[in-house]
C-alpha cells in the first residue's frame, strides 16, 4: 500500500488510509503498535523539520505485509540525511547529548533493520519490523 503524504494530512488520516487498503492484516500483526510509532515519528519529524523548509512539499509512505514482517519505505524530497549515520544517542547521557535524534533512536530500536539511500533528491530510507511466528507444534 503506497501512499502520499502531505504536512496537512492528519496523523489519524493517514494510518485510516494505510490501514484501510492493508486491511486486517496490518491492524491485526503483532508489530502493529510499533509500526504506528515508527510512523509517528517519521511523520512528526518530516512535519516539523523538513516541510517548513519546502514549497509544496509531501513524502510517500509504502507498507507492505509478507509472512513474518512488516516493510516500510518513507521516500521524501530534499537534502541527503542518512539516520543511519546518526549516531547512537542511547550510548550518550541525558546531560550530555546534543537535543534531537530521540525520534530517530526510537525508530532504529523498533526495526530490525533499517537501510538507507539517496537517489536523484530524494531520501529513501527502508525499515522492517520481524514478527514472532508462533512456533508451538500442534498436535
Amino acid at each position: 500500500m503506497r501512499i502520499k503524504v502531505v504536512p496537512e494530512d492528519g496523523f489519524g488520516d493517514i494510518v485510516d488510509r494505510l490501514t484501510g487498503g492493508l486491511g486486517n492484516s496490518l491492524v491485526e500483526n503483532e508489530r502493529y503498535a510499533d509500526y504506528l510509532v515508527v510512523l509517528d515519528e517519521f511523520y512528526a519529524n518530516l512535519k516539523s523539520y523538513v516541510a517548513p523548509k519546502a514549497d509544496r512539499f509531501f513524502w510517500m509512505v509504502d507498507t507492505d505485509i509478507a509472512p513474518g514482517e512488516i516493510r516500510v519505505k518513507v521516500e521524501y524530497p530534499g537534502a541527503c540525511f542518512d539516520p543511519t549515520q546518526a549516531g547512537m544517542i542511547s550510548e550518550q547521557s541525558i546531560e550530555t547529548r546534543p537535543i534531537g535524534g530521540l525520534g530517530l533512536a526510537i525508530i532504529s530500536a523498533l526495526s530490525d533493520t533499517m537501510t538507507y539511500h539517496y537517489e536523484r533528491g530524494w531520501n529513501v530510507i527502508r525499515l522492517q519490523l520481524n514478527c514472532v511466528q508462533n512456533t508451538e507444534d500442534k498436535d
